[in-house]
């Protein structure tokens, strides 16, 4: 009994997916869920707590380099 629930229940799910994809194809309007998924994205991308921080791969922490004894005459 409860098979024939879950095939019912994933058929009408199918169904309704078919639906909404050829509805999207006819009139050009997006289904509802998928608005609502952008909209979700989008104000997830604007909080600061959950970006992402871009990869730097040519970063350089410090540079060695000498320093003469006139630079340090010109620093006095």
């Amino acid at each position: 009994m409860a098979l024939v629930f879950f095939a019912g229940l994933l058929v009408l799910l199918l169904l309704s997916l078919v639906f909404a994809l050829v509805r999207w194809l006819f009139t050009g309007r997006p289904p509802q869920v998928k608005v609502v998924m952008d909209r979700y994205k989008g104000w997830q991308s604007k909080n600061p707590l959950h970006r992402r921080r871009a990869a730097q791969t040519d970063v350089v922490d410090a540079e060695v380099r000498e320093v003469t004894s006139q630079h340090l005459d010109d620093k006095r």
